[in-house]
């Protein structure tokens, strides 16, 4: 954990990398809208367009676990590079997460942005380097618009929590007392799948961020069992629910809030769904759900 978010240059240089799911056509194209929107927002963005091009190794990963590993080693370690920004989410994060931390100690850290599958990089970096992260729209991400079936996000406004302009969100108010106290988390299922194998945060009294995206509502609650049996979610300081992927899901919410012990609040700009903003994670922030805002401090660059 840091006790501020360390902000990067105006015009950040950006590696888009593809570390979990493979590309189709498809997702190429959204791809590449993404890459024209960081450039249009004035990025320096460093893509190699022929790895999202390659053909998918098992059918669902953007490479081989060799592949996809040296990639993000290069662009964590690439001089010039300010942000590492995933371009999907997908599956495959867990089979290198330990690997890659492993292969970084001792290098600076670097931001990065995305989520979904991504949540278990995040969960890795901030857990085993202490490095602070974003959770954010991936790269693809940024050629939505529908916001009722997908995730859309600001891009200025995820670049000014970078740069540092920008050291607050909001969200809709609700009665809660005001929590001093790290966030961590992501994708629900995901967190899920990495209890028991060191990769979790394992500080107590943090705020736990929780999205998810096409589970029926008993896998949820397998999840957030598993989670809260399993890891340091069980002593949260409060878990803040953003877009669950279900069209009723008010009801689903309460039923879980009976499950832990720490408040449950909502609105958490995360998800498939809907708004999804930048979020610190592994960062102190101060969380004051009456005013719907979240604050924290904003520190050197890294890199």
């Amino acid at each position: 954990m840091t006790p501020h978010l360390p902000v990067v240059p105006d015009r950040p240089t950006v590696r888009v990398v593809h570390p979990c799911g493979s590309f189709d056509e498809a997702r190429r194209a959204h791809l590449r809208r993404g890459v024209e929107r960081l450039e249009r927002a004035g990025c320096r963005v460093r893509w190699d367009e022929a790895v999202s091009a390659r053909a998918a190794y098992r059918g669902y990963l953007a490479g081989t676990d060799r592949q996809r590993q040296r990639e993000l080693l290069d662009a964590f370690t690439e001089p010039g590079v300010d942000v590492v920004w995933a371009a999907r989410g997908g599956s495959g994060a867990a089979r290198i997460a330990r690997s890659l931390t492993d292969s970084l100690v001792g290098v600076p850290p670097r931001l990065l942005v995305g989520f979904s599958d991504v949540t278990t990089y995040h969960a890795a970096l901030n857990q085993r380097l202490g490095w602070p992260s974003i959770h954010g729209p991936v790269v693809t991400t940024l050629a939505y618009r529908d916001a009722a079936r997908q995730a859309v996000a600001d891009v200025d406004e995820v670049l000014a929590v970078l740069t540092g302009g920008r050291t607050h969100l909001t969200f809709q108010p609700q009665p809660g007392a005001e929590v001093l106290a790290p966030v961590y988390g992501g994708n629900l299922t995901v967190l899920a799948s990495l209890c028991g194998v060191g990769l979790l945060p394992t500080v107590p009294r943090a705020i736990w961020l929780l999205e998810d995206h096409a589970e029926p509502p008993y896998a949820l609650d397998r999840a957030l069992t598993q989670l809260r049996l399993g890891s340091a979610a069980d002593r949260a300081a409060a878990l803040w629910l953003g877009d669950l992927g279900l069209d009723r899901d008010r009801t689903l919410r309460r039923a879980l809030a009976q499950d832990v012990s720490a408040p449950v609040f909502e609105g958490a700009p995360a998800g498939h769904r809907g708004r999804i903003a930048a979020i610190p994670l592994g960062v102190s922030v101060r969380f004051t759900p009456e005013q719907g805002r979240v604050t924290w401090a904003a520190g050197r660059a890294v890199g």
